[in-house]
């Protein structure tokens, strides 16, 4: 797949974000908003970007040493159910069986091993 249609939200790509923020440029103040509304526009993208970065490093840290330093509680853990299914003959049996032992308000029914 050519890289240049592949994207993500949110953008990582700096050529996609230059993109977006010259179309907001742009055409915000021919089609939506007046031009005091694309200045602030700016500036927010402006002080989020240069912002942004730093406060994810100063409270990021923080963050991760308090929920690495919580106790481990398994009733809060999500439920996961292992199931072997290499062999043909019994793994139908061993789905059933996985499904009916679950937890019935889980969202996420499946796993995939690779």
């Amino acid at each position: 797949m050519n890289e240049a249609l592949n994207f993500t939200l949110p953008f990582s790509n700096p050529v996609m974000i230059f993109a977006l923020v010259m179309l907001i440029i742009l055409l915000a103040p021919i089609l939506f908003f007046n031009q005091t509304a694309v200045n602030a526009v700016v500036i927010l993208i402006l002080i989020t970007c240069l912002v942004g970065p730093w406060l994810v490093e100063k409270y990021g840290q923080d963050v991760a040493v308090q929920e690495e330093s919580k106790p481990y509680e398994p009733s809060e853990a999500p439920q996961r159910i292992l199931v072997p299914l290499a062999n043909p003959e019994t793994s139908d049996t061993l789905m059933d069986i996985a499904c009916m032992i679950r937890k019935k308000n889980l969202i996420n029914l499946f796993f995939r091993l690779l």
